[in-house]
């Protein structure tokens, strides 16, 4: 059965996008979608992004990790997937609503290749005091939020190697103060201007991403509540720029990013199915 795909990325965070509306798949399909996200066997991807029919929105979208897992959000995946709706016919430029996990999230084009996401309001899962407890000496300060998905916000003066990240941040994604869901982790350095360098590991990637719409938002709110900038806040990533900005009083932050289109495929489901075991 040969089933058709479009690869894409915001900001170079890249995704697996699939129209799911007749019933492909269920969604439970880990090692399938283990197989598929591989970057040495499968298509290759962040991960992989399921379109369906909405009842209550335009569509509904499912987000899974690299590793199979499903996720409650993703910022830049459904930046994506708004795109690719909207070259299905399934939504218009305009007051786009979508639903992932039972939310109901909204987007529109601010251009034909930028798409502004409206996010959940946001909310503090541990208390600074005792997240002081948790951060280490060389990170300045910190916070950790649910931006739709967990994210650890750590502070830092100095730029962090990719080999600093992956010696790290594992420590901070499995800790048990972060149990028993664990944390995304970003490293955010200020530069001159008002700009943020963030870098950051993802959870079910285990790895870091180019960028991460989720993680461009928590670091909004780490400007927005620890340095008490103003909107909007330039988040800078290894892949692109991401902007966050918000209203005055409000809990609910803005997303806006760009999207690209890589390339569109096919692949015959059998090829990337787990192997039979062979056990009676």
């Amino acid at each position: 059965m040969w089933i058709n795909f479009v690869k894409m990325h915001g900001a170079g965070n890249d995704f697996v996008i699939i129209d799911n509306r007749t019933g492909i798949f269920r969604g439970d399909e880990t090692l399938l979608f283990q197989n598929i996200c591989s970057r040495r066997f499968g298509i290759g991807s962040d991960g992989l992004i399921l379109i369906e029919a909405g009842e209550r929105t335009h569509f509904r979208m499912r987000f899974f990790n690299p590793d199979g897992s499903p996720a409650d959000m993703c910022g830049n995946g459904s930046r994506c997937a708004i795109y690719f709706a909207h070259q299905l016919g399934l939504v218009p430029r305009q007051d786009i609503t979508f639903e992932i996990a039972g939310r109901i999230y909204r987007g529109e084009f601010v251009s034909d290749r930028v798409i502004r996401l409206t996010m959940q309001p946001y909310r503090h899962l541990t208390p600074a005091v005792e997240l002081k407890d948790v951060i280490q000496n060389d990170f300045r300060d910190g916070i950790w939020v649910e931006a739709g998905v967990p994210h650890l916000v750590l502070l830092t003066d100095r730029e962090m190697t990719y080999r600093d990240i992956m010696n790290i941040a594992p420590r901070y994604r499995y800790h048990p103060a972060f149990k028993p869901m664990g944390t995304n982790v970003n490293f955010v350095r200020v530069e001159r201007g008002g700009v943020f360098k963030v870098r950051t590991y993802e959870r079910g990637v285990e790895d870091e991403t180019l960028s991460c719409g989720t993680g461009a938002v928590a670091c909004g709110v780490f400007a927005r509540e620890k340095l008490g900038w103003a909107s909007p806040v330039v988040v800078e990533y290894p892949g692109g720029t991401l902007t966050v900005d918000w209203e005055a009083n409000s809990d609910t932050l803005y997303l806006t990013g760009p999207v690209a289109p890589v390339f569109e495929g096919r692949f015959q489901r059998e090829t990337f199915e787990p192997p039979e075991s062979g056990l009676a």
